[in-house]
């Protein structure tokens, strides 16, 4: 048994320390910073007797040299460092890193040479001041993720066309106000984030991204739903917002599409196509104006459909193939100021675990919404409600139920005990029926 635990301590030992020139580069590193250890610092790893993923953050104003001596490095982290504003040539000597990030600093300028790092498979650049990326970028064979996101970009850095293996871009946060047609040459392309760039249109070589999987562009200034997204049959969650959001018909030529979420436009109606959408899960409106769209019967068809949410969305009347959805977890129906009722028949949704409706124009409630077993949390927030269903009352134990700012006059005695009934919570002060 003294053995075992002498070996044992041995392990822990050889794992969790480093070389004796590891350990001196270390010590520099930390003085540096008069020897404070971000939070940051607990990612830091090490493997037989050498660190693996180390992290210069916080308190440093340039990357020190001293991180040269961690030869088997597989990651390197340099992040939260506000006065550092340059990245220097020498971090191209590791011939093992996979991963580099540089991110949340105040980085402007990246030396011209500093990426030649052959073995590079991720690179996280997000949150510095960069306005242009340095031309050694376009070696990195084989690179799958470039994150630029909140920088300064006001054009596309066309370095990145020449990234063959690239799957995912991210760009978010920039000022770039076009894509370059050659954009359709990222063959490889399975995820995009154009959101918050003022960007007008897509360029017509963007239906060659065969591959691409998610497509990240609200935000945005597009002028209309780009109908050639329906030629893209490798897409599966799209985000997206448009001055008029004109779904074309052939929408449902997406037959991996399981995501939709579209915001801050004028929707002049959906397509009864949609109810085609067989794997779709998520059917998202925000800040969508939806006061002429029919909802038509074929989207009962949609037999995977996990939430629907219209949020501020001008709709009058309750979309009635939601009760036909025994999938439906989450409904939310928010700030629709012209709803006034809901249908019965949401008992229908067998599963349904979430249900949104604050701030509308509610006067009641259905009957039966007491009797959907699996309801656990419902908003009904700034409605015009005055009581409840009894019916609530055999699924209080379990349901949490948000109600102020509706002018409640009375509650049924079989659900007083689920609340606190004064004034200040906007119930009424005592007497119940």
């Amino acid at each position: 048994m003294k053995n075992y635990i002498i070996l044992l301590v041995s392990l822990i030992f050889i794992t969790s320390c480093v070389t004796l020139s590891e350990q001196e580069a270390e010590n520099k590193i930390l003085a540096i910073a008069d020897n404070q250890k971000s939070g940051s610092y607990k990612n830091v790893v090490i493997e037989n007797g050498h660190f693996t993923h180390y992290v210069v953050c916080k308190y440093y104003q340039t990357v020190p040299k001293e991180i040269l001596a961690f030869t088997k490095l597989k990651r390197l982290t340099i992040s939260f460092n506000k006065e550092m504003t340059s990245i220097p040539e020498f971090i191209n000597k590791y011939d093992s890193l996979y991963e580099l990030n540089i991110m949340y600093n105040g980085v402007t300028k990246i030396n011209d040479d500093a990426f030649h790092i052959p073995t590079l498979k991720v690179m996280d650049l997000c949150d510095n001041l960069l306005q242009d990326l340095p031309t050694s970028i376009q070696d990195l064979d084989n690179l799958k993720s470039l994150d630029l996101s909140n920088n300064k970009f006001t054009t596309f850095p066309k370095e990145i066309l020449s990234l063959k293996n690239l799957k995912v871009l991210n760009l978010t946060g920039n000022q770039i106000s076009t894509l370059p047609d050659e954009i359709g040459e990222l063959e490889n392309l399975e995820e995009l984030y154009l959101r918050g760039n003022p960007i007008a249109e897509l360029p017509a070589s963007f239906k060659k991204l065969k591959k691409l999987k998610i497509l990240w562009s609200d935000d945005t200034k597009l002028k209309h739903f780009p109908k050639m997204l329906c030629e893209m049959k490798s897409l599966e969650k799209i985000l997206i917002n448009a001055d008029t959001l004109n779904i074309p018909t052939e929408i449902d030529q997406l037959r991996n599409l399981d995501k939709i979420r579209m915001y801050d436009g004028y929707v002049p109606s959906l397509p009864s196509s949609i109810g085609n959408l067989s794997k779709l899960e998520t059917f998202h409106f925000k800040n969508c104006d939806l006061s002429k769209v029919t909802f038509h019967s074929s989207f009962k068809n949609l037999d995977h459909l996990r939430m629907f949410e219209i949020e501020n969305g001008n709709i009058s009347t309750f979309p009635s193939f939601l009760t036909d959805l025994d999938s439906l977890k989450t409904l939310g129906l928010i700030g629709n100021r012209e709803l006034v009722a809901l249908q019965e028949g949401l008992v229908k949704c067998t599963i349904l675990e979430q249900l949104d409706i604050n701030h509308n124009s509610l006067k009641s409630l259905p009957i039966d919404i007491g009797y959907i077993k699996k309801l656990h949390y419902l908003n009904i927030e700034g409605n015009r409600l005055t009581t409840l269903p009894v019916s609530l009352r055999y699924n209080k134990a379990n349901l949490a139920i948000l109600y102020y700012g509706n002018p409640w006059q009375w509650l049924p005695k079989e659900l007083v005990d689920n609340f606190e009934t004064n004034t200040g919570r906007g119930l009424p002060p005592g007497e119940v029926r």
